[in-house]
């Protein structure tokens, strides 16, 4: 229901709004980047805009994270201070949201970001069902082409975490065969297959903590040992915070030639069907 403007003075001068810009009003609780970037004449975009959307987003660990905002083609910059500014090529928003979609984001993303980050929130956003694989083939179609042979080429809707996608692209600039989520028989569903016979899960934050899970990774492991493979657990902390430290264990696990091993013939492996194709 639009209000008019005394309307809206009374819900101001009452706390129930907070005036953001002409035209823009924000309710108690509304996402602080949002209403900066409304605050600042533009939108919120890219990352910022990504994560509104419900796509998994890397932090930075170096520092806080700034608001990701666009001008449209023409505008003034707004100061740039804490915040990070792209350039629209158009003089319009396409939206009357305080959010550019996430098809216009996401672009961005892989346009301005480097090729693991794209990957990371694209792979996330397929997962997650808030895009079509179709849509996300022609996000990555109309990339710069010095872009698509770096890395983009290695797209894998599969990928079930940005951890998970870390690891994985990793391995794969190493010439290393990755299968994602592969299903074992008589054990289940593993993050990463490397090869014939390493498995590599990646844990979030939050997973594997309750004494079911962690009973049940411990059956899970014995299983994967009898049936011949060997079994790398990575946590969120070694993926992200200590990645370096990782790398140099991952190549050492790896010239031990784990993953070469052909694991027991009892062991069928398969891919789980791709349902992200319309």
């Amino acid at each position: 229901m639009a209000l008019t403007e005394r309307q809206l003075r009374s819900a101001v001068e009452r706390g129930q709004l907070t005036r953001l810009s002409q035209g823009w009003y924000a309710l108690p609780g509304a996402d602080e980047e949002a209403q900066r970037a409304l605050r600042l004449g533009t939108r919120l975009t890219c990352l910022s805009a990504a994560r509104l959307h419900g796509a998994w987003v890397p932090l930075d660990p170096r520092r806080p994270p700034w608001p990701h905002v666009a001008v449209r083609h023409g505008d003034p910059l707004p100061p740039r201070a804490g915040v990070v500014v792209h350039r629209l090529p158009t003089a319009g928003w396409t939206t009357n949201e305080p959010v550019l979609p996430l098809d216009r984001s996401l672009d961005q993303v892989l346009r301005f970001h480097s090729v693991e980050t794209g990957l990371m929130v694209l792979e996330s956003a397929v997962d997650r069902g808030l895009l079509s694989l179709r849509s996300a083939e022609s996000l990555l179609g109309s990339q710069p082409l010095r872009k698509q042979g770096a890395g983009l080429q290695l797209f894998d809707p599969r990928s079930g975490s940005g951890s998970e996608t870390r690891v994985r692209l990793w391995l794969q600039r190493r010439h290393h065969q990755v299968r994602c989520q592969v299903s074992i028989a008589h054990v289940g569903r593993v993050d990463l297959l490397v090869g014939k016979s390493l498995v590599i899960e990646v844990d979030s934050r939050a997973h594997h903590l309750a004494d079911e899970n962690y009973a049940a990774d411990h059956r899970r492991d014995l299983m994967l040992h009898a049936l011949g493979f060997h079994r790398l657990r990575l946590t969120w902390h070694q993926v992200f915070d200590d990645w370096p430290a990782t790398v140099r264990l991952l190549k050492r696990a790896l010239s031990h030639g784990w993953h070469l091993y052909a694991p027991d013939p009892d062991a069928r492996c398969s891919l789980p069907l791709l349902r992200w194709a319309a």
